[in-house]
């Protein structure tokens, strides 16, 4: 249950593309992204915000597939996704 995570406000709507938004639960983060426009293809980086120090694993969740690792200090992430892409971060 995310919703009884820590919301964490790394990201400013608006400003951000895509819009994203990080909960950290039980020493994990999980963010979300949404594309700018429903049904069209979004590809680029994705900044993952908020990572203490260290390397993690970086999995989607809904189709339960791993899309590689990061590093804290270079938390950016190629990504390519139709709507919305919910992911699951772990330190490795």
């Amino acid at each position: 249950m995310l919703s009884k995570g820590t919301f964490r406000n790394l990201y400013i709507t608006g400003y951000d593309v895509p819009e994203g938004y990080a909960i950290q639960k039980d020493g994990v983060m999980y963010y979300a992204f949404f594309a700018p426009r429903a049904g069209v293809v979004w590809k680029g980086q994705v900044e993952l915000r908020g990572l203490a120090p260290g390397n993690y694993r970086v999995r989607d969740y809904v189709n339960e597939k791993e899309l590689g690792t990061v590093d804290a200090k270079n938390s950016k992430l190629n990504a390519e996704f139709t709507d919305n892409l919910l992911i699951e971060v772990r330190r490795q």
